[in-house]
């Protein structure tokens, strides 16, 4: 489900900030460096103290994920 929200999410942000004057290459790549660093959550995710904290840590990684599809294709 996160997956599918990001990658919905990505898009509208990089027509959002192409709207606003960015160009394309810029707007992709601004979606780019957010979805990476919303990826890396899945590196502390393991260190999680609960199950929850684990899911949702593996949930921002996985939103992060379908950002960075979206604007690589």
């Amino acid at each position: 489900l996160t997956f599918d929200i990001g990658k919905i999410g990505g898009g509208w942000v990089s027509s959002r900030l192409m709207t606003k004057g960015r160009t394309l290459d810029r707007a992709r790549k601004i979606v780019m460096l957010f979805s990476a660093v919303c990826m890396a959550s899945s590196i502390v995710a393991i260190l999680a103290t609960s199950s929850l904290g684990f899911v949702l840590l593996i949930s921002v990684a996985t939103f992060g994920h379908g950002c960075f599809a979206t604007t690589t294709f």
